[in-house]
């Protein structure tokens, strides 16, 4: 079976649903291209909770555009030699398309660098030397770092074509030493980061419906609110929901089978990040929201991200201001770890 997340994955920006703002901003980076004065920076780092689009969003660029894309997956490929050998070379040259039959119009390839922030080891640089020897498959033993992210600023500094990085924990791309702010200014003089914000229910609203007048069901009203009031703005995770309660149900969604869904449903890893962010905004103590994060599948420095996203969609801004003494306290303790 197809899975519905990628038939139902946009093909261009404007098919994209909300981050109106952000898509602007983009939009103004690619006329740059298509002058004869690219960008002074060359990259654009798209942060944000998974789910929201980033990848998606990225993809749709280079097919809208008609250029080549080098996609590198930074979880799967974390190291300078494959960086090097998939991305910085192919970065200073004109897309292979342009000696085709079907040549495009200005020979622009995207690159694609995803989940940058699983780029492993610091910012320290490796010699060229060194890279180029473990690309040709000599025996090379790199000790310690494996330069992935000193790779990425030689990438965004020598690049002709345009960049484009997906990163869910910035401080973790970051690097949690006392350098860590000194690696953000490196990173953000090469590249504009743009935050991408969870989706609104009235975007959900019309991605579910899209899906399923596309797939030939029906759904009663308070059976997509029910399925819409559980999800956080994942995407992702509101697409596959509808596949599986359509499977469930057939043609037509009612209430109950969305309730069904909702009982029996086998969540993944993010959607895990979900159940432990509700619950620890139902807590009534910060030790009942320990024990919590504890059983959580991610790290603390992960969950304080998730929190960061979060905490402006939970709180208005009275209760914001009554939570602001807290929350500067936090702050100041988590630059005391980085600086530490």
């Amino acid at each position: 079976v197809e899975d519905w997340t990628e038939r139902y994955r946009p093909k261009s920006i404007e098919k994209m649903e909300g981050n109106e703002s952000q898509l602007r901003r983009i939009r103004t980076w690619l006329e740059q291209w298509d002058s004869p004065n690219p960008p002074a920076k060359k990259g654009i780092l798209l942060s944000g909770p998974p789910g929201v689009g980033k990848t998606t969003l990225a993809k749709a660029i280079g097919n809208e555009k008609g250029w080549t894309v080098i996609e590198l997956n930074a979880s799967e490929e974390r190291n300078a030699a494959s960086i090097r050998k998939a991305a910085t070379r192919g970065s200073q040259h004109v897309s292979l398309d342009q000696f085709s039959g079907n040549p495009t119009k200005n020979g622009r390839t995207l690159i694609l660098l995803d989940e940058v922030d699983h780029l492993s080891g610091s910012f320290a640089k490796i010699k060229d030397e060194t890279i180029e020897k473990k690309i040709t498959g000599e025996e090379v033993t790199i000790k310690g770092d494996s330069g992935g992210k000193a790779e990425l600023i030689n990438l965004l500094t020598k690049s002709r074509q345009a960049i484009m990085m997906t990163c869910n924990d910035t401080m973790r791309l970051w690097g949690s030493g006392r350098n860590w702010k000194t690696n953000q200014q490196r990173l953000l003089k090469l590249a504009d980061q743009i935050m991408c914000q969870r989706v609104e229910k009235m975007h959900m609203r019309k991605i579910s419906r899209r899906v399923l007048d596309n797939e030939g069901h029906t759904i009663d009203p308070e059976a997509l609110e029910l399925l819409i009031e559980g999800n956080p703005g994942d995407l992702r995770a509101l697409i596959r929901d509808i596949q599986a309660v359509s499977v469930i149900s057939g043609e037509h969604i009612d209430l109950e089978a969305v309730k069904d869904l909702a009982s029996v449903a086998m969540r993944d890893s993010q959607i895990d990040v979900f159940k432990a962010l509700k619950a620890v905004y139902k807590s009534r103590s910060g030790q009942d929201a320990g024990k919590i994060l504890l059983n959580s599948d991610k790290d603390p420095d992960q969950m304080i991200s998730w929190f960061i996203w979060n905490n402006q969609s939970v709180f208005d801004n009275r209760t914001l201001e009554e939570l602001s003494s807290a929350m500067v306290s936090a702050d100041k303790a988590l630059a005391t770890k980085y600086k530490n």
